[in-house]
């Protein structure tokens, strides 16, 4: 029996065009798709910085209104290879202090754990490093520039009080301990005077304007101010914590130093290249 309905089927040139408009969508949905990603990461990492900020300001009513130190205690914690963990940075003494919790790793040596924590930024990478980046140890600046992966790196530490071993993918407003300087966070011991002056949170003029942490790795930004890193909006953007507790987002072409490189040694975060009220602010003498 004839079937005088027979079944018609898409043509080549129907095929073609539906392949087509599915490529034209995917074109213009992908980048709304990575937009809204990107925006998702940006939201999560404010609000790990907001989370230590309340942290911060639990440990200064623990401890006479003073703010966290970055580094704490010249003894080394030397790991398997020969590199250096330091004795303390403020995430193993927000850790220790019972303020804010990390994944316990068994080794310095360990895989960055996948379990999301406040000291994690979502726009960071997993390949962990010590403390031995810096140009002292005879190599170039680094990181080389703010949009160099290396300053999205976690730095590990090992805490000697209590040997947690914490990493933390946020820098901190701090130096070395070079004389004269008027960062709000310190090294304890100052390396360069030897003393032991934290300063208290009634020093900062004005904590809503007062960088606390941001997007980047380790601390001593003034003289290594690349520290900071761009790791939202496409590589443009900057996370920053204040000491009154709120995070915002910053271009970092606008920062001091802007996406760089800049030289090693060069104080980005002086009084004359700031001027007297900036916003953000990063030094106790602005107002």
């Amino acid at each position: 029996m004839v079937n005088r309905n027979p079944r018609k089927a898409f043509t080549l040139v129907e095929l073609l065009v539906v392949i087509g408009i599915i490529a034209i969508l995917i074109g213009v949905l992908m980048p709304a798709l990575a937009r809204a990603r990107d925006a998702s990461i940006t939201t999560n990492c404010l609000s790990n910085l907001r989370q230590l900020g309340i942290s911060a300001m639990m440990y200064a009513q623990q401890y006479d209104n003073s703010t966290v130190p970055e580094y704490a205690n010249t003894k080394m914690v030397v790991n398997g290879n020969g590199q250096d963990a330091n004795a303390e940075n403020f995430a193993t003494i927000l850790v220790n202090a019972g303020l804010a919790k990390a994944p316990l790793l068994n080794s310095v040596t360990a895989p960055v754990s996948t379990a999301p924590n406040i000291f994690q930024c979502p726009g960071g990478t997993e390949d962990y490093l010590y403390n031995d980046f810096s140009e002292a140890n005879g190599s170039a600046p680094q990181p080389n520039g703010r949009t160099d992966a290396m300053g999205a790196r976690p730095l590990r530490t090992q805490s000697l009080s209590t040997g947690i071993i914490v990493d933390t993918w946020y820098g901190i407003n701090s130096t070395i301990g070079y004389a004269g300087c008027q960062e709000p966070c310190r090294r304890v011991p100052n390396a360069v005077t030897g003393d032991l002056i934290i300063p208290k949170l009634s020093m900062i003029h004005s904590t809503s304007r007062m960088v606390f942490l941001f997007d980047g790795i380790f601390y001593n930004l003034y003289y290594d101010g690349d520290r900071i890193n761009a790791r939202h909006g496409r590589r443009t953007q900057t996370n920053i914590l204040f000491f009154d507790g709120h995070a915002d987002t910053y271009l970092t072409a606008g920062l001091p130093g802007k996406l760089g490189p800049n030289p090693a040694g060069t104080d980005l975060f002086n009084s004359q290249v700031l001027g007297a009220s900036p916003t953000p602010c990063w030094r106790l003498d602005q107002r």
